[in-house]
């Protein structure tokens, strides 16, 4: 919510007069005196000083993108009110970075998608192992399908990976901004031949696609995954993925879904595309969840600036926008480090600390889901 200059005087104006009316000499007042004095304080709270009062911000960050010393750093920024709507009406000047406690000019500034600025590009990747029961299959075409049909503007565009123990992009076509041809792809029979499940495969598949396709529009690009995190039998190791995620500025939204999920993979694959990982009890939460992901898309606002990191160290982006800091930790490799091996993929070992924090990470988003 915007307030203009003569609107925040007048709140002011009241705001003070109240505090004259509640003072010690004065608290026998009339009913209507303590109503003005209340519906001034109301009021004051509900402007808040600036737009978004205790706004929630979420934040992703591109930063080892080749060539380490030219590439600009992408930020992506999203902005909520403190009941969960999204702003939308920001500037530039709204916003400030600071890497590492030093003040960043920001070279770079793109309104969000959803207001017409850019389009958005995602790949529905879509699991259909053998955990997957027929029923969640259904369950989770009716969600992409909404996805598309409610979530999606006229000028995004998508594309559907099916995977099991086979990886199929689905044509025609592969990326379309017609919602009648990309929902009867994300609905159309698939059977994988054999078990197994070649998650590592359909992922780096999905990234391909992304990087490769022509004429895709400006704007973000995301992979939408649907599974248990459990690979078996992919080409691609876990290490080979991590790699090519670095780097690509292109992140993976995962929905965990299934009886027996490998988060601390989920977990990997979200920290090195700057992604996250949505948990999903049931069925009856798919919808919901997507809806979610595509908020996050549509409302996304692009920062870029210049840096002068070039090590592999952790370091600190903040940015302050509307009263509100959110701090993010990031790293500028030009390589990214290895992960555990898992089923299908092999890798060299993590560090225990770094298990430590992937569960730390784990666990705590759990508990954000848990507690929304």
């Amino acid at each position: 919510m915007r307030i203009d200059n003569d609107s925040r005087e007048l709140v002011m104006q009241s705001h003070n007069e109240a505090l004259k009316i509640v003072t010690p000499s004065s608290v026998r007042a009339a009913p209507s005196t303590w109503f003005i004095a209340l519906l001034s304080l109301i009021l004051l709270g509900s402007f808040g000083y600036v737009n978004t009062a205790n706004a929630a911000i979420e934040l992703r960050v591109i930063a080892d993108r080749a060539p380490l010393d030219t590439t600009p750093v992408e930020v992506y920024v999203t902005v909520n009110t403190s009941g969960g709507a999204p702003v939308t009406n920001l500037t530039q000047g709204d916003f400030q970075l600071i890497e590492d406690g030093s003040a960043q000019a920001i070279s770079g500034f793109e309104l969000p998608p959803g207001t017409g600025a850019s389009s958005i590009t995602v790949v529905f990747a879509m699991d259909y192992s053998g955990s997957i029961s027929l029923t969640n299959k259904t369950a989770m075409e009716n969600a992409v399908a909404s996805f598309i049909n409610t979530q999606m503007d006229t000028s995004d565009v998508g594309a559907v990976v099916k995977f099991g123990s086979n990886v199929s992009l689905i044509d025609p076509p592969a990326f379309t901004s017609d919602k009648v041809a990309l929902e009867a792809a994300a609905r159309s029979p698939f059977t994988p031949p054999s078990s197994g499940t070649k998650l590592y495969d359909a992922i780096s598949t999905s990234l391909t696609q992304l990087h490769t396709a022509p004429g895709l529009p400006s704007g973000p690009k995301a992979i939408i995954l649907l599974t248990d995190g459990r690979d078996d039998g992919s080409t691609v190791t876990l290490n080979d993925l991590i790699s090519q995620l670095g780097g690509s500025g292109i992140p993976v939204f995962s929905i965990a879904f299934g009886s027996n999920i490998n988060n601390t993979v989920l977990d990997a694959i979200a920290q090195q595309s700057s992604g996250q990982v949505y948990p999903a009890a049931s069925a009856s939460d798919l919808q919901a969840i997507y809806t979610t992901i595509a908020a996050r898309l549509q409302n996304e606002y692009l920062l870029s600036y210049i840096t002068a990191i070039t090590d592999c160290n952790l370091h600190t982006l903040s940015v302050q926008v509307s009263g509100e800091t959110q701090s993010v930790s990031f790293r500028r490799c030009p390589a990214p480090a290895a992960v555990p091996s898992s089923s299908g993929g092999g890798g060299g070992a993590m560090h225990p600390l770094e298990w430590l924090a992937l569960a730390l990470l784990a666990w705590y988003r759990r508990r954000q889901q848990a507690t929304a």
